[in-house]
């Protein structure tokens, strides 16, 4: 129990770290925001702790990063950050409204209430009023269980709308479709199973589209036809269990997709080719036990690639050569026995590589030689009885090795020389009973060492 604890542990640590460190980069085009790359350690060790028996996965941890912690102030600005008034154009058409305000779901007629100043009185709001309103209608966590048709008609300059958290089952068809300025919806944590087939058909503006953790087990074929603006699309925490061919080739804008915490047992054929600008692609949690030659080629622009808890018992020789850019790689609580000879050769920007929880009893000679910027590698909660020679001197840039809950009785002599900025080297939990003399003399940056 207590070696199945601490794997735990240190997997959630590395995973936290990994995902600060892809939070970076996501959308950092954005002038207002630029998050800092910079981890604050003690941070992610108060979540570690505070956290790792609640059962959370990591969608619910990024969630929380997201829209709480400064350092995600980007994504939050993304969903609920009103858009400057100076953004939305003075000659907008003021829509007729064929719904009267006080017919609406109490809920929505309030909120907007509370955007137009003056005025308690539905009956008195006219549809320039309602034109006229911009930035965010926020609506969640009102325990909304259904939207009646018209709800959101005449919000042609609305910035953001948030449904996140309530009970929705169902959306009435056109419910969005004046919403012709919207860059932002959230509609996560809802109990949606379907979606009607051209709902966001109108939202040609959007930004960012929310609908994780739902209880979706199919998505239509063309419900993300006219989406091409795009950038952040989550469908984590679902029921999907397969893909419609082609459903994001018209998300040519994308940077991150979150397809995390589903049912996915394979991936389409070219899935994922038309996503050129892809920065962050989450598949941890899904039914993965193998991935198709190929499929992840068309992404040169990828920086963060997340596999997390599949069952991935091999990898494709060449899975990663296209991935030029990839800077984090997460492969973690796979069933991965052995790498492939040569498997990160050409992913030479990685900096992150998380190989935790996996079967691995022995390493080939030179994996990881070039790899000459890796910073962090975990190999913790393996099999690996012997290290080859060797096997860490091009690592010259490594600030953090686990070698813990592995089956190590020696090590060779001068293993670490060559890991000078090496900050916590953790050999917790293995078979070693004794070390060689100055095993640790080159470590001169150590701050941590678990033995």
């Amino acid at each position: 129990m207590a070696r199945q604890t601490y794997r735990r542990l240190v997997c959630f640590s590395c995973l936290v770290a990994f995902f600060s460190f892809l939070l970076g980069p996501v959308l950092a085009q954005i002038p207002e925001h630029v998050p800092s790359r910079e981890i604050d350690f003690r941070e992610w060790e108060n979540l570690r702790w505070e956290n790792v028996d609640t059962g959370r996965s990591v969608l619910d941890r990024y969630e929380r990063f997201r829209l709480e912690a400064e350092a995600r102030g980007i994504f939050k600005d993304k969903f609920y950050g009103k858009m400057p008034v100076a953004a939305i154009s003075p000659v907008k058409p003021v829509a007729h409204t064929g719904m009267s305000i006080c017919d609406r779901t109490d809920v929505v007629m309030n909120a907007i209430l509370s955007k137009i100043p003056g005025t308690n009185d539905c009956a008195e709001i006219t549809s320039t009023q309602l034109a006229a309103i911009t930035g965010t209608l926020s609506l969640n966590s009102k325990n909304i269980s259904s939207l009646k048709a018209g709800d959101f008609d005449g919000l042609i300059s609305l910035a953001s709308l948030n449904l996140l958290r309530n009970s929705l089952a169902t959306l009435p068809e056109g419910i969005f479709d004046e919403l012709s300025s919207l860059t932002s919806l959230d509609l996560s944590e809802n109990d949606l199973a379907t979606l009607p087939d051209r709902i966001f058909d109108e939202l040609t503006s959007l930004d960012v589209l929310g609908l994780g953790k739902n209880d979706l087990g199919t998505l239509p074929d063309s419900i993300f036809d006219e989406l091409s603006s795009v950038e952040g699309l989550y469908l984590n925490g679902n029921d999907l269990v397969t893909l419609p061919d082609g459903i994001f080739d018209p998300l040519t804008s994308l940077r991150v997709l979150d397809l995390e915490r589903n049912d996915l047992a394979t991936l389409p054929d070219g899935i994922f080719d038309e996503l050129t600008s892809l920065d962050v692609l989450g598949l941890g949690g899904n039914d993965l036990v193998t991935l198709s030659d190929g499929i992840f080629d068309e992404l040169s622009s990828l920086g963060g690639l997340i596999l997390y808890g599949n069952g991935l018992v091999t990898l494709p020789d060449g899975i990663f050569d296209e991935l030029t850019s990839l800077t984090s790689l997460d492969l973690w609580s796979n069933n991965l026995v052995t790498l492939p000879k040569g498997i990160f050769d050409e992913p030479t920007s990685l900096t992150w590589l998380f190989l935790d929880g996996n079967d691995l009893d022995t390493l080939p000679v030179g994996i990881f030689d070039e790899l000459t910027l890796l910073t962090w590698l975990g190999l913790g909660s393996n099999d690996l009885s012997i290290l080859p020679e060797g096997i860490f001197d091009e690592l010259t840039s490594l600030t953090l090795l686990h070698l813990n809950e592995n089956a190590l009785v020696t090590l060779p002599e001068g293993i670490f020389d060559e890991l000078t900025l090496l900050t916590e080297l953790n050999l917790n939990g293995n078979g070693l009973s004794m070390l060689p003399a100055g095993i640790f003399d080159e470590l001169t940056s150590l701050e941590g060492l678990g033995l």
